[in-house]
């Protein structure tokens, strides 16, 4: 479904107006998540959002499809900036800015649109449950994420799983999703651990399977960052920092 969100999104930047701004802004967004630079990102955010709705208020033709693809962007990038927000463990200001988003889908029916709705609910799940992620009710979360049924909800809930030390789950959830950075994360760090049980055998087993996954995870972050991937929001690229330390600890082999 993921791979869908990113055709829709990559669909609507095509639309949007002004299309190179729009598509500027969105890459410069996930550069500085990639770097971790969250407070500039969140500038970077609420441009989006003001040059959205000035789009949306802007169409002669309130019915065009254009317009309903930049009614969804609002939406899209009010989910950023609450993530970014919770991200920072800003957790009311991201819980308003969240509601502000329901609020804005609510009083729009584009957002029932064929097209729009089934990558809006991954949108607006995914930003609920990391959310309550980040404010540490992870019981919450999980059950938000088990309910979304998306990429993004995979990739959490296997990191959520490695965390507890339940390396079965961590692995059947990021095998889900090996499309993202942060699922290629856990099977790299899955790898690590297989390969420290192999070192403990009577006959040690080396692999660069570990490092393999790790230089995947990164080069994910730059496909994101120079916009081949059409995906602006920070659940996907906010596991930059562990996998830049994995990515320089192990390096890929040559």
């Amino acid at each position: 479904m993921l791979r869908l969100l990113c055709l829709v999104n990559a669909l609507f930047v095509f639309v949007s107006v002004p299309l190179s701004a729009a598509e500027a802004e969105g890459k410069t967004l996930v550069r500085l998540v990639v770097a971790g630079n969250l407070a500039q990102a969140l500038v970077v955010a609420d441009q989006l959002i003001s040059q959205s709705k000035q789009t949306v208020a802007s169409n002669p033709d309130p019915k065009s499809s254009w317009t309903a693809m930049n009614i969804y962007q609002v939406g899209y990038y009010l989910c950023a900036k609450a993530q970014l927000l919770a991200l920072q463990k800003h957790d009311r200001e991201a819980e308003q800015v969240f509601e502000q988003a329901e609020q804005y889908a609510a009083a729009h029916p584009e957002f029932k649109y064929h097209l729009i709705e089934p990558g809006w609910q991954e949108v607006i799940n995914g930003t609920r449950g990391l959310l309550l992620e980040k404010k540490g009710d992870l019981k919450a979360a999980q059950a938000v994420y088990e309910s979304t049924r998306s990429e993004d909800a995979f990739a959490r809930l296997a990191l959520l799983a490695l965390r507890r030390g339940d390396q079965d789950e961590a692995g059947r959830w990021a095998r889900k999703s090996d499309f993202g950075p942060t699922s290629l994360l856990v099977l790299g760090r899955l790898e690590e651990l297989r390969q420290k049980r192999l070192d403990k055998g009577q006959r040690p087993i080396k692999s660069d399977a570990a490092a393999r996954r790790y230089h995947q995870a990164w080069l994910k972050l730059q496909e994101g960052a120079t916009g081949e991937l059409h995906i602006w929001l920070p659940i996907f690229y906010c596991e930059a920092e562990a996998i830049a330390e994995a990515h320089n600890r192990l390096p890929p082999p040559r």
